[in-house]
């Protein structure tokens, strides 16, 4: 796995080159492998059950990628999802902050302040490691703590009290949605899923030789087109694997514009 984690911290254009690369070498290696194993056959062949075959197998290698490419698509929007509803909470909490007294914001802001600082300067390169950040849960924690206690002290007062309640419930959907964040970096691709789609082009490089093995120009151009389908798809598979790892992550743009808005 570890040459697999490389690909996803190389440019998406050399990694296009890469997957294409890989495709057609290996189309070309399996290829040699048959011929190599049928050097000795001389008779003649029909192709009929052949093209029959190449038309079932379109059914297998269809699904395969297409749950392939679900699974990652599906992941990657979940990312993107709470990424946003954590940028969301955070801009809402401090919308509420605004409204109350001065010394209950300036705490609270700066533990929020904080806990967003945290989470992009250190949580975020970490995710694509499959770690997480042990100081931004402090930091959370820390942020959560104050506000419960406060919640506690205003309780006499009963607008401060209902603002603090609105705040901690933006608190809860922040941990949540980081959460949620949390679970969806460490999604990635199953080998066994990659080695399916490996086995199903062997089977199909198989059949193109049966149809192809007596014209060489066809055998060529049906390898090479064949080769490139299969890149093709893998690459767009590849670049969203991992949201959060590589160069094609998912970025805290939200959260660094509310980095931003505080120091105007």
């Amino acid at each position: 796995m570890h040459f697999y984690n490389l690909l996803f911290h190389i440019p998406t254009f050399l990694a296009w080159i890469l997957c294409i690369l890989f495709f057609v070498s290996l189309s070309g290696l399996i290829i040699r492998i048959i011929r190599r194993q049928r050097k000795n056959h001389t008779t003649p062949r029909s192709s009929a059950l052949s093209h029959t075959l190449i038309s079932g197998l379109l059914v297998p290698i269809g699904l395969n990628m297409a749950f392939m490419a679900s699974d990652v698509w599906k992941e990657n929007e979940k990312g993107q999802a709470a990424t946003e509803q954590e940028a969301g909470a955070v801009h809402d909490a401090l919308r509420v902050l605004r409204h109350m007294p001065e010394q209950i914001n300036a705490d609270l802001r700066a533990h929020l302040i904080a806990y967003v600082n945290i989470a992009v300067q250190d949580e975020w390169p970490r995710m694509g490691r499959d770690q997480t950040s042990e100081h931004t849960e402090s930091a959370l924690d820390v942020l959560t703590i104050n506000a419960a206690r406060t919640a506690i002290d205003v309780r006499q007062d009963p607008y401060v009290s209902s603002q603090m309640a609105l705040l901690n419930t933006y608190l809860k959907q922040i941990r949540e949605a980081r959460d949620d964040r949390l679970n969806v970096a460490t999604y990635h691709i199953n080998p066994q899923k990659w080695l399916v789609l490996l086995l199903l082009m062997s089977v199909c490089m198989y059949v193109i030789y049966d149809i192809h093995y007596h014209t060489r120009p066809e055998l060529h151009k049906a390898v090479v087109l064949i080769s490139l389908s299969f890149a093709s798809i893998s690459f767009l598979i590849l670049v969203n694997d991992r949201p959060f790892t590589g160069s094609s992550i998912i970025e805290p743009e939200h959260l660094q514009q509310i980095q931003k808005a505080q120091f105007q």
